[in-house]
């Protein structure tokens, strides 16, 4: 993997996020995608897979640029596909992948970006802006 995190699960009345003491209930991982064929035609390529802990349910999930666009845009973070910001956006799939609910087959989706999550300043467009956000 290329990085993996427990977390409390944020959908579906869990916790409130990793941290405070809770019971990790979700294990996401992200691993590099670009073996399957999908790879030849985009530049954003990973593969995540969520587990329920508690109950053992997983499913698996292949992303690329054009599945998390519009997700992204919705925050204006959309900049954290470019290939040098790989390691923000792997750590804020980490914290908004969860599984479906309510399925027979349960399926990797994503939380919507909370603005306290945004407004980190590792998430800013640019250094300068990374830089002021820190700070304050």
């Amino acid at each position: 993997a290329l990085l993996a995190a427990g977390r409390a699960a944020l959908h579906g009345g869990g916790g409130a996020g990793a941290g405070g003491g809770e019971e990790p209930k979700l294990r996401v991982e992200v691993y590099d995608g670009s073996d399957c064929v999908q790879a030849l035609f985009h530049s954003t390529n990973l593969r995540l897979r969520v587990t329920d802990l508690g109950s053992g349910r997983s499913a698996t999930r292949d992303v690329h640029e054009g599945d998390l666009e519009e997700w992204l845009d919705e925050v204006g973070t959309g900049h954290l596909l470019c290939a040098s910001r790989e390691a923000d956006l792997v750590e804020v799939l980490l914290q908004h992948a969860t599984l479906s609910e309510g399925t027979p087959t349960p399926s990797v989706i994503f939380d919507g970006i909370r603005e306290e999550t945004r407004m980190q300043g590792r998430y800013a467009a640019g250094l300068l802006e990374s830089a002021t956000l820190t700070s304050s």
